[in-house]
């Protein structure tokens, strides 16, 4: 396996939106289970921005799942992407 500075651009793309897109769903997760009398529109925008950040995770897992990489892969080069950008 190569590592995260090794791979193309669509394969350092594709990780860094199945991470960013990770991440930003877990906050918005986090945020809707966090709100003790939520109003139905902040609600409703919260669970649209939850739906589009999994749906794109989910777009660059695929990705990269037919592109050969596995599961582990995936996880391991998503943890050199962020000691990439924390240089």
């Amino acid at each position: 396996m190569k590592s995260f500075d090794e791979l193309e651009f669509k394969y350092k793309d594709a990780i860094e939106q199945y991470d960013l897109n990770s991440a930003w769903a877990n906050d918005i997760r986090e945020t809707i289970l966090s709100l003790k009398d939520p109003k139905e529109i902040v609600l409703s925008c919260l669970l649209d921005g939850l739906e589009d950040c999994f749906e794109k995770k989910i777009k660059a897992e695929s990705y990269l799942l037919k592109n050969g990489f596995n599961e582990n892969e995936i996880i391991l080069l998503c943890c050199q992407y962020s000691e990439y950008c924390n240089k």
